[in-house]
């Protein structure tokens, strides 16, 4: 198991699937007809707040999606700058992203009571690969290590286990998602203008 400090990884990682935790705003995407809708976990409308992301590919407009993830502003090395997010007016060398890491309904069924396993598959067969709307890596065995590594030496916050069967829920995962955050990173919730510390991982309140 993943230690609940945040340091190490888990040991049997044949079981889980090893993503980064990235340093972005937490919401859910809601896009149907080509329409596009942000919300935050607390139900906060924030999509004038991140206006480049309304335009979604031809294969995604003619789709009913709510997706989890994070808005993230990537610099062009790759590296992250949580500040652009909350800049009114950003700097052309940097581009906001969606980065999805969960997929809860599509075209009218509910996904939420899938495995994590089911629902990867589903979300990879949405090719979100490029432009503003990108998949996160889910990697596992030795692979999974190797992100660990990784997000540690580039100076990412960690990163993020998940178990394989582990369903869905809008409220505390009980030890199916956990989280090893390195020790440089601080760990912060953005809702809004509102920050607060956070010791664990949380899923936002979910409707469609």
């Amino acid at each position: 198991m993943l230690a609940r400090s945040g340091r190490g990884m888990p040991v049997d990682l044949e079981d889980w699937a090893i993503e980064p935790k990235w340093d972005g705003w937490r919401c859910l995407a809601r896009i149907d007809g080509g329409a596009v809708r942000l919300t935050s976990r607390w139900r906060h409308d924030l999509t004038s707040l991140f206006s480049e992301l309304a335009d979604v590919s031809s294969e995604m407009a003619g789709r009913r999606l709510l997706l989890d993830g994070e808005v993230v502003a990537l610099r062009p090395d790759g590296s992250q700058d949580f500040h652009a997010l909350t800049r009114r007016s950003r700097s052309t060398d940097v581009r906001l992203a969606f980065m999805c890491f969960d997929l809860l309904h599509v075209d009218g069924h509910n996904l939420a009571d899938e495995s994590y396993e089911a629902r990867r598959e589903e979300l990879e067969r949405l090719r979100m690969t490029q432009g503003r709307w990108l998949t996160t890596p889910s990697l596992r065995n030795a692979a999974g290590a190797a992100l660990y590594g990784y997000t540690l030496t580039n100076g990412w916050e960690g990163v993020v286990a998940k178990r394989l069967d582990s369903t869905y829920r809008p409220a505390s995962r009980d030890g199916d998602w956990l989280k090893a955050k390195h020790p440089h990173a601080r760990d912060l919730q953005v809702d809004r203008s509102t920050w607060t510390m956070r010791g664990r991982v949380e899923e936002p309140r979910i409707a469609y």
